[in-house]
């Protein structure tokens, strides 16, 4: 006897829409509606780069609005936080980023002796200030319907199922590209004072909570991991969810929840979703989860793209 799915979400990282590989793209963002169950999705993840450096969110606007027709959502079930490509300049720098090579330079220098040395800089007219760009193009796509107070800040967002509202799940915002200055291997933060002063009340307690954030936590510095990790404990986290590696992968964080000592949670890693010329790196793809009736756990089926064919095929080599 088949199982009935209760709900499902989509997860989707790393769109760098730029114009070069425009076919292969225009043929990919049609097919994701054509993945068996996908008429199942209730919401999407995007979990950071929402466009690549250098170029504007006109064409991310277009695919997102597109993907929601096909999937026939709206915008209030399409969840967003930023990635490093979504980090800009520095407001009225005229100093060739020297000021953010400075500020992110010294950041990662000193976060593992002094987990709050980011505070000073993660402000306005610094480092705030270089996601302007981002916090204007969120507002542009929502609209009217736009719940982020300020989307570069960390914030708690809820999805409930549209028949049924006891089914639900809190959905933390992270930005771990605040000090992000396209270095290779450098540190990524999280905002722990922000973190630190939220009431576990905004959360519905009824409801499991996920995390999603751009980098995999392995990339944050150790600091901040450990701070992540009680945080984790404390709101009964289910599962983290990031991009950036532009590999389908997963991995387990370990934390204590309650007494249950060597307590983990899965760091789940989205592929890259668009296609890019030259690029033999990627795992271009998506991943679909699945909640069964009467289930009590949540079904991963990562998707990756074949190009000989044209279509997404369940990527059966990346994990289970």
């Amino acid at each position: 006897m088949s199982r009935k799915v209760k709900y499902a979400w989509l997860q989707i990282s790393d769109l760098h829409i730029f114009g070069d590989s425009v076919t292969e793209w225009n043929t990919l963002k049609k097919e994701i509606s054509q993945v068996k169950g996908i008429e199942d999705v209730r919401f999407i993840l995007i979990t950071g780069d929402l466009h690549q450096y250098g170029h504007g969110y006109e064409e991310t606007i277009k695919f997102l609005e597109f993907l929601l027709n096909q999937l026939h959502l709206e915008k209030k079930s399409l969840f967003i936080v930023p990635g490093n490509h979504d980090s800009g300049s520095l407001p009225d720098d005229d100093s060739k980023s020297s000021n953010k090579n400075a500020y992110t330079s010294l950041i990662r220098s000193e976060i593992e002796k002094n987990p709050d040395i980011y505070q000073d800089y993660f402000v306005e007219k610094k480092l705030v200030g270089c996601f302007r760009e981002f916090n204007e193009f969120v507002r542009k796509f929502y609209g009217d319907e736009n719940s982020y107070d300020k989307p570069e800040q960390v914030c708690v967002q809820k999805w409930c199922h549209e028949s049924d509202f006891n089914t639900g799940i809190n959905i933390v915002h992270l930005n771990t590209a605040i000090a992000c200055n396209n270095v290779k291997g450098e540190k990524c933060i999280i905002d722990i004072n922000s973190l630190s002063r939220w009431d576990k009340n905004m959360l519905n307690n009824n409801w499991p909570t996920i995390i999603i954030a751009h980098h995999p936590f392995w990339r944050l510095a150790v600091s901040h991991q450990n701070f992540l990790k009680r945080l984790c404990s404390n709101w009964n986290v289910k599962a983290y969810f990031c991009g950036d590696e532009h590999k389908q992968m997963i991995d387990e964080i370990n934390i204590s929840i309650g007494n249950k000592l060597g307590t983990s949670i899965p760091c789940i890693v989205c592929g890259k979703i668009s296609p890019e010329n030259g690029d033999t790196y990627s795992d271009i793809g998506m991943t679909i989860f699945r909640k069964y009736e009467a289930a009590s756990t949540v079904e991963i089926d990562p998707y990756i793209w074949n190009k000989e064919k044209k279509c997404f095929q369940p990527y059966v080599d990346a994990y289970i």
